[in-house]
């Protein structure tokens, strides 16, 4: 096991998975720029047997979205504002290029782009008393970096109406909603966390790799219009050892019965 904090966000490597907990719990987990960059860091520097990656957050909340006190700064220029907007988008966008499954542990307020990265996550669990929320016009803001990626969990007239009331909805809804995957008793959370990370690790590191590679070329495309890409994903699948070698075991024991 190998674990560091650095810039508000702790990174624990703790056997094949990657934990990232967001550790500015006084702030309620709001992110600054700082703590995107180790993010990106720690997500670009994922190792090749690293089989999933967990998001969690200290304290109270999950993730307050952008601190506000970094995000809008005492800076009015314009460039400036931009490049800091760009560290929020490369964050977003190097969890969603993520090659291996993304779990999210979500308790407390996950708010703005807190959102955002509970819809990245390829399973969100979240505790019975998580709230979520756009909040952004509420500041005279726009959710504009996490709207693509929330409308692509709960469709774009969901999206819209919720970006636009900027309403606090609970985790039943948010489930309602395909927002998150499960909703459990803060007291199991922990405990379901883990059962989600295990299902994961059960499948074959190559085989969730390619699938959620083919998944994001397939995003948004008719069928007809990526089989190709199916094709070349199970033929390869179908050519590597280990597949096979999985392939085999199964064929063993369901002939024993």
């Amino acid at each position: 096991m190998s674990q560091h904090t650095a810039a508000g966000l702790h990174v624990e490597r703790r056997d094949d998975v990657l934990r990232l907990t967001l550790a500015r719990a006084d702030r309620r987990n709001a992110f600054d720029g700082p703590l995107l960059d180790a993010f990106v860091d720690a997500l670009r520097a994922l190792e090749p047997d690293v089989r999933a990656v967990l998001l969690a957050g200290e304290g109270e909340a999950f993730c307050a979205g952008a601190d506000l006190g970094w995000f809008a700064g005492a800076d009015e220029d314009r460039a400036v504002r931009r490049e800091e907007a760009l560290r929020v988008s490369r964050a977003f966008a190097a969890l969603d290029a993520v090659p291996v499954p993304v779990v999210a542990r979500v308790h407390g307020a996950a708010v703005g782009g807190g959102v955002g990265l509970a819809v990245l996550a390829d399973v969100a669990v979240a505790a019975e008393d998580a709230t979520f929320q756009l909040a952004e016009v509420r500041v005279g803001l726009v959710p504009a970096m996490v709207a693509p990626y929330v409308a692509r969990r709960i469709g774009p007239a969901r999206m819209r109406h919720w970006a636009l009331t900027a309403e606090r909805i609970g985790a039943a809804r948010a489930a309602d909603w395909a927002l998150v995957d499960a909703v459990v008793s803060p007291v199991r959370l922990d405990e379901e966390v883990e059962r989600r990370l295990e299902a994961l690790r059960a499948g074959e590191p190559g085989a969730l790799r390619t699938l959620k590679a083919f998944l994001r070329a397939a995003e948004g495309r008719a069928p007809a219009d990526v089989a190709d890409e199916a094709v070349r994903a199970i033929s390869g699948r179908l050519a590597d050892p280990e597949a096979r070698r999985r392939i085999r075991g199964f064929l063993e024991r369901s002939r024993r019965g």
